[in-house]
């Protein structure tokens, strides 16, 4: 995330408004559709963790994820 961070003002020039696939600081693929992007992404990369963002200017909110606690 801090690499799509880094290269976001480029990104805004290069690819507004689309998705952007980025894997070890590389833009590897990008798609106005998500589900196109992912599944030619999958295709190419299988399993391996891709970074899939939406290149806009407004940023991406925070998002909060609670879990309980499991003790032993």
């Amino acid at each position: 995330m801090d690499a799509f961070q880094a290269q976001l003002p480029a990104l805004l020039i290069s690819y507004p408004d689309q998705y952007v696939a980025m894997h070890e600081s590389q833009v590897i693929d990008h798609d106005a559709d998500l589900r196109t992007l992912y599944s030619r992404v999958y295709a190419k990369m299988g399993s391996v963790p891709v970074l899939l963002q939406k290149v806009t200017a407004t940023p991406a909110p925070d998002i909060l994820v609670r879990s309980p606690r499991l003790e032993a």
